[in-house]
């Protein structure tokens, strides 16, 4: 299964801290363990950092980084669905999930098999639960995008 994972108000919080929370990078951690999960990094730090930076930077998960989503025109409406939508038509995805904060500006209402986080907390403790019964039920998730 493909994550596509949103740094900024996911690993910390969107305001008030520029590094990842070793809180936010803790929990996430637990909620993934007992998945087979490869990441795809949609978050626009995918633009200012290396390969390198980011498989640092998410380490801690144990999960390998196998890509970035593709970078399209600022200004595209729910731009960050179209990015995740190119990456897995590009790569014949079929079990993917993301996981952001940004539920309105980057993706339509009805996304199914996106995980949305506090953007003032990042990802919790309280997020464990939820995201690993939508990672369990991840064979009933669409497998088109966004219906």
């Amino acid at each position: 299964m493909i994550l596509f994972l949103e740094f900024d108000g996911v690993t910390h919080p969107r305001v008030g801290s520029s590094g990842f929370i070793d809180a936010c990078m803790s929990s996430l951690k637990e909620a993934l363990k007992p998945f087979d999960i490869e990441i795809v990094v949609s978050s626009t730090w995918r633009l200012t950092c290396h390969s390198s930076e980011l498989q640092k930077l998410l380490s801690p998960l144990g999960k390998p980084i196998v890509g970035v989503t593709p970078e399209l025109e600022r200004g595209t409406d729910y731009k960050r669905q179209k990015e995740i939508v190119s990456y897995i038509s590009q790569n014949n995805i079929t079990k993917w999930i993301a996981i952001d904060d940004s539920r309105f500006s980057f993706f339509p209402d009805q996304s199914q098999n996106v995980y949305f986080t506090n953007p003032k907390t990042g990802f919790t403790a309280d997020d464990i639960a939820p995201l690993k019964e939508l990672l369990s039920s991840s064979g009933k998730l669409s497998l088109s995008p966004w219906n």
